[in-house]
């Protein structure tokens, strides 16, 4: 896979306090969805957290570890 893949699984900052982490969808034709993750004074805030399936949720847990 190369390198600047994004269905890529990890964390990937693209702002000061923003990172985005992509999540596996089951489907054939989108492979991944991203999810945002703002760091603020409470913790992380996260924008549209993916799909309840198995894979997203291992890949965001260890994400937000």
């Amino acid at each position: 896979m190369a390198r600047d893949d994004w269905t890529q699984p990890g964390v990937y900052e693209v702002a000061p306090d923003v990172h985005r982490i992509p999540l596996p969808l089951p489907n054939d034709g989108l492979r991944a969805v991203n999810v945002y993750a703002l760091t603020g004074p409470d913790g992380p805030t996260l924008v549209d957290s993916g799909w309840a399936i198995p894979d997203a949720t291992s890949q965001l847990g260890a994400a937000l570890a």
